[in-house]
């Protein structure tokens, strides 16, 4: 979907820590999940960057990495995510109804 719109699909999970900070730096727009690729971007110059929040909180560790690096960055929560009764391996299983839409307004979002 939005791949056809210019995107690169990216899983950090699959990168080395060099492989991230060289995908943060080369990217002119960031729209990702809340997670540990975010922090890369204290390695680069200020980034801009849409993310998925997981939870209604932000996580102080990204407040302070974008106001160290200057990012400019803003979080979303979807009012519909919902926390599912915990599963094996996981430690929160969440579910986003209507995720494509969501997708969109983060798409959306970054590119104004």
């Amino acid at each position: 979907m939005h791949a056809r719109k210019g995107a690169i699909i990216a899983y950090p999970e699959e990168l080395s820590l060099e492989e991230q900070v060289l995908l943060m730096s080369s990217a002119e727009k960031i729209i990702a999940s809340a997670g540990s690729f975010l922090h890369t971007s204290i390695f680069c110059s200020p980034r801009n960057i849409s993310c998925l929040n997981v939870t209604e909180q932000i996580n102080s560790n990204y407040t302070i990495i974008d106001m160290l690096n200057r990012n400019n960055a803003e979080y979303y929560y979807p009012n519909a995510m919902q926390v599912l009764p915990q599963q094996d391996g996981y430690l929160t299983t969440r579910y986003l109804p209507e995720a494509r839409a969501v997708a969109e307004k983060l798409f959306e979002v970054s590119r104004s």
